[in-house]
C-alpha cells in the first residue's frame, strides 16, 4: 500500500511539474513589451510606448511599422525609413533612406548552406550602386554571435570584427510577430532585433588595412547587466561606458 501511494505521489509531482513548465511557456508566449524608458546618468532621455494589433507591432513612440502578410516590411519615422525584403521566409535585403535624400543605402543578404549569412552594403545614387562594405554573419542558437566585415570609406579600407555574447533569458521583443527575422541589429537607429536572448557583452576590433603593419588596431568592449521578472524577461538593462551610466527599463 505504501509503495502504491509513493508511486502515485511521484506521478502527481511529475505531472504538476510538467504543468508548471507548460504554464510558464504559455505565459512567456503571451508577453509583449508595452513601454521602454531610457536614462543617462539617471536622467530620462526617452520614453516609448509600444502599440500592437494582436502581436503585430504598430508603433513604438513616433516610429511606425508596416506588415506584408506576417513580415515586417517597413519601419518609418520623420527622419529615416527602412524597407525590408524577404524570400522564402528569410530576410534578403533592406534599404535605409533619410527623409528628403534622393540617395539611400541598400544591404543584400545571402543565406549560406552552413547557416552563416553573407552581406554587401551599397550606396545608391541616381540608380548607381557603389559598394561600401561586405562581410559575414554567424549565428548560434538564434543569436548573432559574430560579424566580420570590410568597409570602404573616403579611400580608407577598414576591417572590423564584432563578437557578441548573450544570456539565456528572453529577448523583450521575442513575441513580436516577424521580429525574429530581423537578425542584423547594427542598423543605424535600429529599434527591433531578432536575437533569441539578450546581449551581455560586445567586443569590437577594427584595423585600418593601410596602417595594419604598424599595428593600427582599435578595440572596444561594452558590457550589459540585467534584472529579470519571474517569466525570464529583462526589466532593467544597465551599461557603463567611460563612466557614463545608461539604463533601459522595460515594462510588459
Amino acid at each position: 500500500m505504501k509503495k502504491t501511494f509513493y508511486i502515485f505521489l511521484v506521478s502527481v509531482l511529475i505531472l504538476s511539474s510538467c504543468s508548471k513548465d507548460d504554464d510558464y511557456e504559455n505565459d512567456s508566449a503571451n508577453v509583449l513589451l508595452r513601454k521602454e524608458i531610457g536614462k543617462e546618468n539617471n536622467k530620462v532621455t526617452y520614453s516609448s510606448e509600444y502599440v500592437y494589433n494582436g502581436n503585430r507591432i504598430v508603433s513604438i513612440g513616433d516610429v511606425s511599422f508596416t506588415y506584408t502578410g506576417n513580415y515586417i516590411t517597413k519601419q518609418a519615422s520623420a527622419y529615416i525609413t527602412y524597407e525590408f525584403g524577404y524570400d522564402n521566409g528569410k530576410l534578403v535585403s533592406y534599404t535605409e533612406k533619410f527623409t528628403g535624400d534622393i540617395s539611400f543605402y541598400k544591404t543584400v543578404y545571402i543565406h549560406n548552406v552552413d547557416g552563416t549569412v553573407s552581406f554587401k552594403e551599397y550606396y545608391v545614387f541616381n540608380s548607381m550602386e557603389t559598394e561600401r562594405s561586405r562581410g559575414n554573419l554567424q549565428f548560434v542558437d538564434g543569436n548573432l554571435v559574430k560579424k566580420e566585415y570590410v568597409m570602404k570609406d573616403n579611400n580608407e579600407v577598414v576591417t572590423q570584427t564584432i563578437i557578441k555574447e548573450y544570456d539565456t533569458k528572453n529577448n523583450p521583443y521575442k513575441n513580436i510577430l516577424g521580429c525574429d527575422l530581423l537578425f542584423d541589429d547594427d542598423r543605424f537607429l535600429s529599434i527591433l532585433n531578432g536575437n533569441k536572448n539578450n546581449l551581455v557583452k560586445t567586443t569590437s576590433t577594427a584595423s585600418n588595412i593601410k596602417e595594419f603593419f604598424s599595428d593600427s588596431l582599435q578595440k572596444s568592449i561594452s558590457i550589459f547587466e540585467y534584472s529579470y521578472n519571474s517569466k525570464g524577461f529583462p526589466t532593467l538593462r544597465t551599461s557603463i561606458d567611460n563612466n557614463e551610466i545608461s539604463t533601459k527599463e522595460y515594462f510588459y
